[in-house]
């Protein structure tokens, strides 16, 4: 399989190749870096964020191939204060941001994003919330649950990475 990693607004360019080396390692799939997108879409100023609903269309259109957008920017979904990540269930577009993830440790932060990506792309192969813990499909709703996963697919989740 072949995943397009978007950059959208101020995330860096070593963050975004290094994601897009470990979801190849940990997928298996192709990652190609797309272009980079300058301006986030879809601000909603009473709320003072972006909505991820708008990126998720925004990339749906750019690109026919499954796609993982990255921003810096801090993203909602009605009816929720904040999401980490949206995706398409079944679908090729999915969105992560990195703004609630941002930690003064590097490698936490990497650990953050690495689940977020490999979560919202789950959602893109159909994927659903797991109640296990140790599945990086189970839901987030804080920053210490997202901490509190794993970074792996349960046996029952990976089976559906395999296809």
């Amino acid at each position: 399989m072949r995943l397009k990693l978007v950059g959208i607004g101020g995330v860096s360019a070593a963050t975004l190749e290094w994601l897009c080396g470990e979801l190849e390692r940990r997928l298996g799939w192709r990652c190609i870096r797309g272009e980079t997108l300058q301006v986030c879409p879809g601000y909603n100023p009473l709320r003072g964020q972006y909505s991820a609903e708008v990126l998720l269309w925004t990339l749906s259109k750019r690109h026919a191939d499954r796609v993982l957008g990255v921003t810096s920017e801090d993203i909602y979904a009605e009816p929720m204060n904040f999401v980490f990540g949206l995706a398409e269930l079944g679908g090729r577009a999915a969105v992560v941001s990195t703004f609630r993830l941002r930690c003064g440790e590097h490698e936490r932060f990497r650990s953050r994003l690495l689940k977020e990506a490999l979560h919202e792309l789950g959602h893109t192969l159909g994927m659903r919330h797991c109640l296990s813990r140790a599945c990086v499909m189970s839901f987030s709703n804080s920053i210490a649950e997202v901490d509190e996963k794993a970074a792996e697919f349960c046996s029952r989740h990976a089976r559906k990475l395999r296809g």
